[in-house]
């Protein structure tokens, strides 16, 4: 974690865990991994904050696990 660039550029971005499942999660989601697939690719990292620390991502939202909700 600590090799990763800081701050954020056209091939790196980071998402608080804490956003997940908040609203507007999942389109700012698609609009980070639609602009990575249309560029020359990245690295989206889910779980650290923008200032670098780690704040994790819930397994289970709501009754529903992480991976499986959207």
């Amino acid at each position: 974690m600590l090799a990763l660039p800081a701050g954020e550029h056209d091939e790196f971005d980071r998402k608080s865990g804490v956003l997940v499942g908040q609203g507007g999660f999942y389109n700012n989601l698609g609009k980070a991994l639609s602009a990575f697939a249309t560029s020359k690719g990245g690295h989206l990292v889910l779980g650290v904050t923008d200032k670098g620390v780690l704040d994790g991502v819930e397994a289970v939202h709501g009754t529903t696990p992480t991976r499986e909700s959207a």
